[in-house]
């Protein structure tokens, strides 16, 4: 019994921090004139030997005036109430209108876990769509085996999306994305969405084993960048990415010889340095005012090389700008590979949809 009025007083104070600031003050305003109203009923009841005297609120008229203060009481709480009721049935309906679609993309975990939708609903308010982009199918034993058949499938995504806002409003949708694929899938998953207004992601902590937000704030880690020496860097640049772990030479050299190399090193990088939100979108801008300079130094290919959480990859993929910076093949790294980045995913032209994969010559080394 305890904890039941307990609950019960705990979802009224709840609800009663949440009603709109005109109802609680129509609302505080008629329990104050209840209250004094009360007040206005007194008498007065003097004794001093064989003499009394007595003096009651009803000599001066106020009993009456109680009588208007409740009424006016009584009133305003009325009109507070019915306003309460009103606006929560406004904020209702328009929640109910409210969808948020979550974009899980799954290729690097074999097993079923808590999907990307589950950890969502438990945060988010109104309807949750899920779109899975599964594409363990394309691969096996962690390695791709159809890039193209991947890259298909990810090309359906804006038209699915379209579909969606057409049926419901592109006011009433929110998205909210998360995944675990390969380097050149989540960047083209990112350029894709490029125009979608603001897209939350989520990224999955390997720690704690379980979908996380990008909640922490900023250390002010940034890019430490190195340009190649040479005077003339030719029609095409390797743009090297390190945030996560580093990105060797020897595999640069093996897989794009003679291409000169753009670094962009995060300082004090580690596997767990990309929880922030705001820092991800300064290293982003940071990336898409590098490739911005490869632009006006007349560089008209970028080979993008990333070594880079999930999340980061993603919204590097966002800002990606492809209709003013050079045309861009991201590439997946593969150990054992020959070479190591041995293909790459081909962005499409601005205003298509459909990539073509490129496979590097093998070395034989």
């Amino acid at each position: 019994m305890v904890e039941l009025l307990k609950y019960a007083f705990m979802k009224f104070v709840d609800y009663w921090t949440r009603i709109p600031t005109i109802p609680r003050v129509l609302l505080k305003s008629a329990v104050l004139i209840a209250v004094a109203s009360v007040g206005l009923q007194f008498t007065i009841n003097l004794q001093s030997g064989n003499n009394s005297f007595s003096f009651s609120s009803n000599d001066i008229g106020a009993n009456n005036l109680g009588a208007w203060c409740l009424a006016l009481a009584a009133m305003l709480f009325a009109v507070g109430i019915i306003w309460a009721i009103v606006d929560q049935v406004i904020a209702h309906r328009r929640e109910s209108k409210r969808t948020t679609i979550v974009i899980e993309s799954r290729g690097l975990r074999d097993e079923n876990g808590v999907s990307l939708a589950t950890a969502v609903k438990k945060a988010v308010k109104g309807h949750v769509e899920e779109i899975v982009l599964d594409l363990r199918r394309f691969m096996r034993d962690g390695h791709v085996i159809d890039a193209q058949g991947a890259a298909n499938e990810i090309s359906r995504l804006p038209g699915d999306l379209r579909r969606r806002r057409d049926l419901k409003g592109r006011d009433d949708i929110s998205i909210v994305y998360g995944g675990l694929t390969p380097v050149p899938f989540t960047f083209f998953i990112g350029v894709l969405l490029d125009d979608e207004g603001i897209v939350r992601p989520y990224d999955w902590d390997r720690a704690a084993d379980r979908w996380r937000p990008l909640d922490e704030d900023d250390d002010n880690s940034r890019f430490r960048t190195s340009f190649p020496s040479q005077e003339n860097w030719g029609d095409a640049v390797v743009l090297a990415i390190s945030c996560s772990y580093p990105i060797l030479d020897d595999n640069l050299e093996r897989s794009f010889p003679g291409i000169p190399v753009v670094r962009m090193d995060l300082r004090g990088q580690t596997k767990e340095s990309h929880w922030s939100s705001a820092k991800q979108g300064a290293l982003a801008m940071h990336v898409l005012e590098v490739a911005t300079t490869l632009e006006g130094r007349g560089v008209k290919t970028v080979h993008l090389v990333l070594a880079a959480a999930n999340s980061l990859v993603f919204q590097i993929g966002r800002k990606w700008d492809r209709r003013n910076i050079p045309h861009c093949t991201v590439y997946q790294f593969e150990r054992d590979g020959d070479p190591p980045f041995a293909w790459g995913l081909v962005l499409p032209q601005p205003g298509t949809e459909a990539a073509e994969i490129r496979r590097s010559q093998p070395t034989g080394v």
